[in-house]
């Protein structure tokens, strides 16, 4: 089981700390009548947070359950590890610790409203993905408890790709989360700390920067002297331990954890050295575990044990823990261990149980840090276990959006499997390698690839073939189908995933069965708008929870609401991505999480809800995807998004038909070439780009060769939009569609109107009644375009109105409402007046409900588009050209000061 330390209940006087605890005593009361808090205590190391924690426990009547968890610096961090030490400490929490991570999560948030607790998850910037996950599902819910959670990090140690980061940039309008500062003392408070020493208050206040874990170890150290770090007061005051004492630090350092009394003991340390160790104060000893008093102290501890002596404690302590009672989630302890002992075996095996463990609790992250770790003993490895945990390895990449690494992976695997002569895991490597480089957006090399692997899959099948043979065919059909279905090619994916699954069926190979079924269901719907497709899918997903296969079944979730979305079966399609979409963040599933992110910006922007569309959009961070595939659907939206509202479309669209093009797929050029389209008819081009037109061409052909009614019938309408009576009128022209596209092709407005109005796009139903041309259809058309927002076709709608002599015409936005100078959008102007204003990125996004990643990513754009370098230039800009007023202090109001915090 987990060792680690706990918080003790009684704490020496704190300095300069009265306020924050008063605070934190009133949260800890008010959770008592249902109105429960979390706090994110934030401050650099050595400020005080765990003394602080340690203390409003210590104030806490006894009536008031403490649970109490951490997150250790290992190397690569222990999944869920908060939560574990929790569960040691509540029987109702135990009896769900071996239940799924969202029945952990669940049985935590009935445990934290059952009766008044208070809840300390301390340093949260080492956390696993897993972690940062449960600090959003706490945070969101929080108030509906009897608990205080107390959160304690240091918020600049965390990248902004950190997952505790974007948890805690997420949780920022929750108005059940509050965020403290703990600042250094003051002058006057390391004073109180010195007491009557005779040394001098304002050089050590400067020189510890107010710090008081350097202040306190500096007053301990042998004459006061300030040392010029943290590191080198904590060591000059272990040198003054006797060595067998100072031993017993060194032991300790080592063990990121806490360590028991008995642990210390068994590996060899005398109970008197102990108890010296303990009697320095560098070491302290609550509730049977003894561990350092600050992470600062152990890290300096440990910086001045060499390397060898290192090395050797590391091997002690595996020794010790791998002879004592083991619990799986212990394994990354365990493999840290190992690799501080250079023990290659022990890493393979710790390593690999460690990835096999976080994967299973949806850290994929960890995962694939753990798979690199045990990759990394080099020749503690056989030939054909390295292919097998590059193929691993491969895909955790794939699941976490870090296609380069995934190929990288599968390209190891493969070269591997062909020395080793193993046709059969070769078939597969080379399948695998298709996956990742389509995954990548390499299109062409992905199908001949996979060409290869069916060419030789069908030598190999027959009827009497071997489990082994039976297994490596059906892989390589499932694939093949899949892949498939993903070009549409409607055909070729039925008739590969049908092999599949009966191949997978008689030898029960249930996850190459799922990846059949998807391709299957998948095509069902959009090849032929057969909704007995979302049945194969269902029973895809059902199967794979029954594996645990966390990304096969968000492959289902995500493609059963892509589909329907494609076919405009919105009804369905909504609420199908929105379910993917929290099982895929709730897994640290960040391909599927982005994925389904874009394609459900595509749904909310095909349904008129363009406001929700850009914000899912803001989310997505297309300007750093990992997938492209992702990109190419965000981005295609996006400059939908523009043009219809008559913005700058930049350079979205032309980004968008760079990846789709390398990808190959209908799917993906298909939406682009037609948003492409659509933007040179809204800007009313005198001729299009003939290279556009043959870009049409190319894409229709392929949709008519395939059947794909929905992207047929409207590449024929924009190619007849553009080419009115050019070499491509006849072709476009054609008659046998039955989309509300073919309606309006064939002249029949009116009935297409009508018929984008029952499946819900408001937008392409304005665009059929104002090609209608009457009067009332184009003033109905106008009604609806002024309400999404849509100015160039409410402009035509107007000139056409004008034109057939129409009288109160409704005015259009003004010019410097519809069309910024600097080409910002209506939310980056109302970020650019609160930037004008003073306020922070967090002040920024409490007022405008955003997260403050989302409020950096405009700031960003703001800067870019108005040429500028910084924020004042940018005020400087706005000011000087009225973009903000003069009064923006008073319109907005005072900014809180930099550091101001709302009380709990």
């Amino acid at each position: 089981m987990r060792c680690r330390r706990e918080v003790a209940v009684t704490t020496p006087e704190l300095v300069e700390r009265d306020l924050v605890l008063d605070e934190l005593s009133d949260a800890l009361a008010a959770a008592s009548r249902g109105h429960g808090r979390m706090v994110l205590l934030e401050g650099d190391a050595g400020v005080g947070k765990t003394a602080v924690a340690a203390a409003v426990a210590a104030r806490a009547s006894s009536g008031v359950q403490r649970l109490v968890g951490s997150c250790d610096p290992l190397t690569t961090p222990q999944s869920l590890g908060p939560l574990l030490d929790m569960v040691e400490q509540s029987p109702r929490l135990a009896s769900a610790a071996r239940g799924t991570r969202h029945e952990l999560f669940s049985a935590l948030l009935r445990e934290l409203s059952a009766r008044q607790t208070l809840a300390i998850i301390e340093d949260v910037h080492w956390a696993d993905a897993a972690t940062a996950d449960l600090l959003v599902h706490l945070g969101r819910r929080v108030t509906g408890t009897r608990a205080l959670v107390l959160v304690t990090l240091r918020a600049q140690d965390l990248a902004s790709d950190h997952p505790a980061r974007i948890a805690i940039d997420g949780l920022a309008t929750q108005r059940g989360v509050v965020r403290r500062t703990l600042e250094p003392l003051s002058v006057s408070g390391v004073a109180r700390l010195v007491g009557g020493r005779a040394i001098d208050v304002e050089q050590l206040h400067a020189r510890t920067g107010g710090n008081p874990f350097f202040v306190t170890e500096v007053l301990a150290a042998p004459g006061w002297a300030v040392p010029p770090t943290v590191a080198d007061a904590v060591r000059a005051r272990a040198r003054r331990l006797p060595v067998a004492a100072r031993a017993v630090l060194d032991t300790a350092a080592v063990e990121a954890a806490s360590a028991s009394l008995q642990h210390l003991i068994a590996l060899g340390h005398a109970p008197a050295d102990v108890d010296a160790a303990l009697a320095s104060g560098m070491l302290v000893h609550a509730a049977g575990r003894v561990g350092f008093r600050h992470e600062l102290a152990r890290l300096g501890v440990l910086g001045d044990l060499a390397p060898a002596a290192r090395a050797e404690r590391h091997r002690a302590w595996l020794r010790l823990l791998e002879h004592a009672a083991q619990h799986e989630a212990d394994a990354a302890r365990f493999a840290a261990h190992a690799r501080g002992a250079a023990d290659r075996a022990a890493t393979v095996v710790w390593s690999r149980r460690a990835a096999a463990y976080a994967a299973g609790h949806g850290t994929h992250r960890e995962a694939a840090s753990h798979l690199e770790a045990a990759l990394a003993a080099g020749d503690a490895l056989e030939p054909a276990e390295r292919a097998t945990l590059l193929s691993a390895l491969a895909a955790e990449h794939s699941l976490i959006d870090r296609r380069g690494d995934a190929v990288a992976a599968s390209e190891a695997a493969l070269r591997l499997r062909m020395q080793l002569g193993d046709h059969e895991a070769t078939l597969v490597a080379r399948a695998e390698l298709a996956r990742a480089k389509w995954g990548l957006g390499d299109g062409a090399v992905a199908r001949a690839l996979m060409a290869e692997a069916v060419a030789e899959a069908d030598r190999l099948a027959s009827p009497a073939m071997s489990p082994t043979t039976a297994r490596a065919v059906a892989f390589v059909h499932a694939w093949a189908g899949y892949l498939a279905m993903l070009a549409r090619d409607d055909a070729a994916a039925r008739r590969w995933a049908t092999s599949a699954v009966r191949i997978a069926r008689a030898h029960r190979l249930d996850d190459v069965l799922v990846v059949a079924l998807n391709a299957l269901g998948s095509t069902m719907i959009v090849g032929g708008h057969d909704l007995a497709g979302v049945q194969r899918l269902e029973e895809a997903r059902e199967l794979a929870s029954a594996l645990g296969a966390e990304g096969a079944e968000a492959d289902a979730l995500v493609n059963l609401g892509s589909a329907l979305g494609e076919v405009r079966e919105y009804a369905l399609a909504g609420p199908c991505l929105e379910r993917a979409n929290a099982f895929a963040q709730a897994r640290d599933l960040d391909a599927a999480a982005h994925y389904v992110t874009a394609w459900l910006a595509r749904v909310r922007f095909e349904q008129g809800h363009w406001g929700e569309a850009e914000a899912l959009l803001t989310a997505l961070d297309l300007e750093h995807q990992g997938s492209p595939i992702s990109a190419i659907v965000g981005l295609t939206v996006l400059g939908g998004l523009r043009c219809r509202r008559g913005e700058p479309v930049g350079d979205a669209l032309e980004r968008a038909w760079q990846l789709a093009q390398r990808t190959g797929d209908l799917q993906r050029l298909w939406p682009v070439v037609a948003a492409r389209a659509e933007a040179v008819w809204l800007l009313g081009a005198a001729a299009p780009d003939p290279s556009l037109l043959g870009d049409l061409g190319a894409a229709l052909a392929m949709a008519e060769e395939r059947g794909l009614e929905w992207a047929r019938d409207e590449l024929r309408l924009w190619l007849a939009r553009l080419d009115a009576g050019g070499a491509s009128c006849e072709r476009a022209a054609r008659r046998d569609g039955g989309t509300a596209f073919a309606l309006a092709l064939a002249g029949s407005h009116a009935t297409a109107a009508e018929a984008w109005r029952a499946l819900g796009c408001p937008y392409e139903q304005a665009e059929a009644l104002a090609e209608a041309g009457d009067e009332a259809s184009l003033r109905h058309a106008l009604a609806l375009l002024q309400q999404l927002g849509g100015v160039p076709l409410a402009a035509r709608a107007r000139r056409r109105l004008r034109a057939q002599g129409a009288t109160a015409v409704p005015l259009g936005p003004r010019p410097a409402a519809r069309t910024h100078p600097s080409g910002l959008t209506a939310r980056q102007l109302d970020v650019l007046e609160l930037v004008a204003a003073g306020c922070t990125d967090r002040q920024i996004a409490e007022r405008l409900f955003l997260s403050a990643k989302t409020v950096g990513h405009h700031v960003s754009g703001i800067l870019a588009a108005l040429g500028v370098d910084g924020r004042t230039a940018a005020t400087r800009l706005a000011v000087e050209r009225a973009w903000v007023g003069d009064d923006r202090s008073a319109k907005m109001g005072n900014p809180p000061q930099a550091g101001a915090h709302a009380a709990p």
